[in-house]
């Protein structure tokens, strides 16, 4: 999860994601996790892309607004929801793979 050392951006909330859904799968699962953006400066439009040898990639979109409210919000509140939310996105994805 993020801590008060990290900046609130959304490649930090995707990474956070990503890192909570690694730490509890086998690190022998066939799956590869890559974060990705469709903007040329990295910094929005962010995707989170689950893959494995035997299926195309699903794409998982990182919500710009929802990032936007963790920025505006005090507290962790949101921050927790939106990475809580891409993790089961992410597990959800990773199940899909596994069974192609």
């Amino acid at each position: 999860m993020l801590g008060e050392l990290f900046t609130i951006s959304a490649i930090n909330l995707a990474r956070a994601a990503v890192r909570a859904v690694e730490q509890r799968l086998d690190p022998l699962t066939p799956v590869d996790i890559t974060i990705g953006s469709r903007d040329p400066d990295g910094s929005e439009r962010l995707f989170i892309r689950v893959g494995s040898a035997d299926a195309p990639g699903i794409e998982i979109d990182v919500d710009d607004e929802a990032v936007r409210v963790c920025l505006d919000e005090e507290g962790s509140g949101a921050t927790h929801r939106l990475v809580d939310g891409l993790a089961r996105e992410i597990v959800a994805a990773v199940r899909e793979a596994l069974r192609a």
